[in-house]
């Protein structure tokens, strides 16, 4: 039995390759660049789930591992990651495999969609890596509506997961409780509402914590996601059982029938295959029901110790709180054995993620579980599980730079430094000739910054001439609206006036008729005055003839 489980001639190079790198990590000549975040928003939960090792129902704080509660407000968010931040972290580190790869960022822990920021954070990280992959892992106990722009949060996720541990109501409130399932289901589908809208990319996926509880429902689960739409694939794990949670040891998939297991299997399988959504299963439970050969831990032939690899440790990710301290070394580690490990190693909490990843002890740590030291806190892990099949078979993407590589690289380097040398006597010349371009350049910049400065001082005036124009205008047309007014004043008073000389006229004539009349009355008279005249004697005539003088002096 023990020949299954020598190690192969791949998983001994690859086991010597990264011992080196220990090494040099330990003595400070070697560098892993950071590559993937996990950050808490919050470490709050809603829920109490039964096999939760982090949340309790019994714990005052109802937070993760009962800590002081806390929520990260967007402008705590925005001091933490900006892009320089994140540059300094992930391009710094002599080991860049996962350069051209695109950032990861997790929120994790709590129940992230409590966060009533969350849009404002997910377009910061959207803004600062607008290539990374975001993922958000949700109890499904929040809908869209409950969350402050929540209609907009799918349009910066790569990934929406939801913990679904039950197909029926009974088994899924039994276990996540005090969820009620259909309102989950609800939340769900409103969710994959709000996708239809955005997009045709698969982005959601539930996560499954398997046990003798729930795994007769795992066919179930894939049709529900398959009917729901926008789900890529079902993540699959064993149920973990802590110290605290000693009872549940019974619900493990190790204690139930394998044959009846693996048919529950099987049977997810096709139902997978028949509707394209992926079963992703870590090979912890392919290797309970003998769905492939056993792997790992793994013998050194020399002297049967054991090795362990797990790519927590090496490919650049990190749990960080909101200050930008590390939060623990691995999520899947159970009961207090991060805080034991962190302070056996010295392993600085403070300081930036790429210092903490690098630091000595985070080294030493990696080189005790390549050489068996640390089965107590990681025997039986399905995530390292996977790592002994890859590194079984396939050589670890790491550069180590030995001295005849460095010497090479200096050889290169001084050649590259004799060209650049030259090049820079070019570019010296070069220098002069645009230093003297730029002095003329600047000399006619402040010509035209002088013309500038007269041409305003004209625009000011031909301003300040226009305004006067206006105002004169404005009087003038002031003006010409009272003249309009008193001329058609005069053409009433030139109308009347007119009127009033015709009929002036008419009375003229009207009295020269009148006048003639009067004189020839005038004249009768007279004749009639003088025939009675001449027809007396003088002396009865006299008074006669004083009135023909006074009638002729009327005349």
């Amino acid at each position: 039995m023990k020949n299954d489980i020598f190690m192969s001639s791949q998983l001994k190079a690859n086991v010597l390759k990264l011992s080196q790198v220990c090494m040099l990590g330990i003595d400070g000549e070697f560098a892993l660049p950071m590559h993937e975040f996990c950050i808490a928003l919050t470490n709050r939960c809603n829920l109490h789930c039964i096999m939760c090792p982090f949340c309790s129902s019994e714990y005052e704080n109802k937070t993760y591992h009962n800590e002081k509660p806390f929520m990260m407000t967007s402008e705590q968010y925005r001091k933490l990651l900006s892009r320089e931040w994140v540059d300094q972290q992930r391009f710094r580190g002599d080991n860049q495999s996962t350069r051209n790869e695109p950032f990861i960022i997790n929120f994790t822990h709590g129940e992230s969609l409590l966060n009533p920021d969350i849009v404002d954070i997910l377009i910061h990280t959207r803004d600062v890596l607008p290539d990374a992959k975001i993922k958000i892992l949700s109890n499904g106990t929040t809908s869209p509506n409950s969350i402050r722009r929540g209609e907009e949060l799918l349009q910066y996720v790569d990934i929406l997961g939801f913990s679904m541990d039950g197909y029926t109501k009974e088994t899924f409130e039994a276990i996540r409780t005090p969820a009620k399932f259909d309102k989950v289901i609800d939340n769900i589908r409103q969710w994959a509402g709000l996708r239809e809208k955005i997009t045709s990319r698969k982005m959601f996926r539930f996560n499954v914590a398997l046990s003798k509880m729930n795994i007769h429902e795992l066919p179930d689960l894939i049709s529900l996601a398959d009917s729901l739409g926008g789900f890529d694939f079902i993540y699959v794990q064993p149920l973990l059982v802590g110290d605290k949670k000693h009872y549940l040891e019974a619900l493990k998939l190790e204690n139930m029938n394998k044959e009846e297991g693996r048919g529950y299997i099987e049977k997810a399988l096709e139902r997978s295959e028949k509707t394209g959504i992926r079963l992703i299963m870590v090979d912890t439970i392919k290797r309970i029901f003998d769905l492939e050969k056993p792997i790992g831990p793994l013998y050194y032939e020399t002297d049967n110790r054991l090795t362990q690899f797990c790519t927590y440790l090496w490919n650049g990710l990190m749990e960080l709180n909101p200050d930008g301290s590390m939060r623990e070394i691995c999520c899947n580690m159970l009961d207090g054995h991060n805080d034991e490990l962190m302070k056996h190693y010295q392993i600085p909490q403070s300081g930036t993620p790429f210092e903490i990843y690098n630091s000595k002890g985070y080294w030493q740590l990696r080189k005790d579980l390549l050489e068996g030291k640390l089965l107590e806190v990681c025997n039986g892990c399905s995530y390292g599980s996977k790592d002994y099949y890859y590194m079984s078979e396939t050589p670890y993407d790491i550069e180590i730079e030995t001295k005849d590589m460095l010497k090479d690289k200096v050889y290169i380097l001084r050649t590259d430094i004799t060209k650049l040398k030259e090049e820079n006597v070019v570019l010296r010349a070069t220098n002069v000739e645009v230093s003297q371009n730029n002095k003329a350049i600047q000399k006619r910049n402040r010509e035209l910054i002088e013309e500038n400065v007269a041409l305003h001082a004209t625009n000011v005036e031909v301003s300040q001439n226009n305004k006067a124009i206006q105002k004169r205008n404005k009087e003038l047309l002031e003006r010409n609206v009272a003249l309009s007014a008193d001329n058609a004043d005069l053409v009433l008073r030139n109308k009347y006036l007119v009127e009033t000389n015709e009929s002036a006229e008419e009375r003229c004539i009207q009295l020269e008729k009148t006048v003639f009349e009067m004189q020839n009355r005038n004249s009768s008279l007279e004749t009639q005055i003088l025939t009675i005249l001449n027809s007396y004697s003088w002396k009865v005539t006299t008074p006669f003839r004083w009135l023909k003088s006074i009638v002729r002096d009327l005349k």
